[in-house]
């Protein structure tokens, strides 16, 4: 493969900038996404896949079921059920790059925002496949501002259709750092665990030649 080098600045996180605080009132009902990413009633697609975080203070809406319907990091279609908050953020366990409909299964009087959070697990690159018969894979990451991340690596080939058992090829770290794998990887991607608003990641892929 050719030599990447991606760049990226994570947006800014709040708790609202998916949907602003509304009510979505009695019975089953569809949140307005009307945060600061959304566009035309959606949230367009990110340069990354986020973590998304559903708040309510000083309510238990434990009992319901909020369903987030977008796509993955990787562009492929999604839906996630989430039970809801108790007078605090509850997260998806999936990334959304960009999110189409929000929903939950019964209304409430209490105000509910959902955004994307910068203060625990963030965000992930897209994935990139590597060619998995290169001996050496090197990953390069360069920060700015402060961002906390995990460079990760898999053995599948997500070209062939294998689903990615993410691992670590790196420990979590806020400084640049260059590391080199020996032997088949399949692909290669960053996941960002915690920053600043306006940090910026960018990292470089290169693997021996022939």
């Amino acid at each position: 493969m050719k030599s990447k080098r991606l760049s990226y600045t994570p947006v800014t996180g709040t708790t609202s900038n998916i949907c602003a605080s509304q009510s979505p009132g009695a019975g089953a009902a569809t949140l307005t996404i009307d945060g600061a990413l959304a566009v035309s009633g959606v949230i367009p697609q990110q340069t990354l896949g986020y973590i998304v975080g559903i708040t309510v203070a000083a309510t238990d809406l434990s009992g319901r079921t909020f369903t987030i319907t977008g796509t993955s990091q990787d562009n492929a279609a999604q839906t996630e059920d989430v039970a809801g908050p108790s007078s605090n953020t509850v997260y998806s366990t999936k990334f959304y790059r960009s999110i189409s409909s929000i929903t939950v299964t019964a209304g409430t009087d209490a105000a509910v925002t959902i955004g994307t959070s910068n203060l625990t697990l963030s965000a992930v690159t897209p994935t990139f496949p590597v060619d998995i018969n290169r001996e050496y894979t090197t990953v390069a990451c360069d920060i700015g501002g402060t961002i906390n991340f995990t460079p990760q690596k898999c053995y599948e080939r997500p070209t062939a259709g294998e689903t990615p058992n993410w691992i670590t090829l790196q420990a979590a770290g806020a400084v640049d750092v260059q590391t080199t794998v020996t032997g088949p990887v399949g692909a290669i991607r960053v996941q960002v665990n915690t920053y600043t608003n306006n940090a910026t990641l960018a990292f470089s892929i290169l693997q021996s030649s022939d």
